[in-house]
């Protein structure tokens, strides 16, 4: 069994000099709060896991844009198979959300199916699966959150390895 919970605030950069020219340091660029909660338990056949965060942020001007908040959350499982197999499944979704007049709210979700087979205590194969999926309108995630960049609304990849701590 686990818990965490984390609480910050954001740093107002227009305060840093050089940050952004002609700012007046007046907390209006990146100033908010963050915190986090998350939590886990071992029932023996099952662990499962899941967190809770959100981020307020104050008024962006240099974009020109006012981002309320975001919130996001996550569930996972991990299932033994044997006692060198395991599966976890894991399911995510993320609303950020804005307070402009015909600003449509953004929201993208994710899962995943891994598969890890452990060889030694330091060796692992493993195989994973998953996908996104976020709204037509998601605009911050475009370039941030997009593999290819382009800022498609579904996205999936494929993993396959071998991990060796030493």
């Amino acid at each position: 069994m686990g818990a965490a919970y984390d609480s910050n605030r954001l740093q107002d950069r227009t305060s840093i000099p050089g940050s952004l020219s002609g700012s007046s340091g007046d907390g209006s660029y990146n100033a908010g709060s963050v915190w986090n909660i998350a939590g886990a338990y071992d029932f023996g056949r099952v662990r499962v896991d899941g967190a809770f965060g959100m981020i307020n942020y104050a008024q962006n001007d240099q974009f020109k844009e006012v981002r309320d908040q975001r919130q996001q959350w996550t569930v996972g499982l991990v299932v033994p198979i044997t006692e060198r197999d395991r599966v976890m499944f894991d399911y995510a979704h993320a609303k950020s959300s804005y307070n402009v007049n015909n600003t449509k709210d953004d929201s993208m979700s994710l899962w995943g199916v891994n598969y890890m087979h452990d060889f030694s205590k330091r060796t692992v194969l493993y195989a994973a699966y998953g996908k996104i999926n976020q709204d037509d309108n998601f605009s911050y995630a475009k370039n941030m959150a997009s593999l290819s960049g382009t800022g498609s609304g579904y996205q999936q990849a494929l993993q396959l390895g071998l991990r060796h701590n030493f």
